[in-house]
């Protein structure tokens, strides 16, 4: 009887599972947005990138120590609060280890 309600649980949650692949690849996503949080490098000067729980929101730190808030999106990052200089974008990439920004600056980890 034991082994029925586990055999049970276990098959509730991987239909569950199924029946909303979306809340899974959210989750995946979540997840490795989260991990890019904490410190990075612009050529040997700390930074950092602190991501939201939502993975949606973000707030970089240069390395003069200028805070800018932004957004996320998948892999992309678009930092809007720039003022009279626009808008900045960037691009992680080589497996989360380096964000490429649309001004040239690379942050590495």
């Amino acid at each position: 009887m034991k082994n029925l309600i586990v055999l049970i649980s276990v098959a509730l949650a991987i239909a569950g599972c199924k029946s909303n692949p979306g809340s899974q690849s959210t989750a995946v996503q979540s997840a490795s947005a989260a991990s890019l949080s904490g410190q990075w490098f612009q050529k040997g000067k700390p930074t950092s990138l602190i991501v939201a729980p939502d993975s949606r929101h973000v707030t970089i730190t240069n390395p003069d120590g200028t805070q800018l808030s932004g957004s996320m999106k998948d892999h992309d990052i678009v930092i809007s609060s720039l003022g009279k200089r626009g808008m900045i974008r960037g691009k992680v990439s080589d497996g989360g280890r380096r964000i490429s920004w649309s001004n040239g600056v690379e942050w590495t980890r």
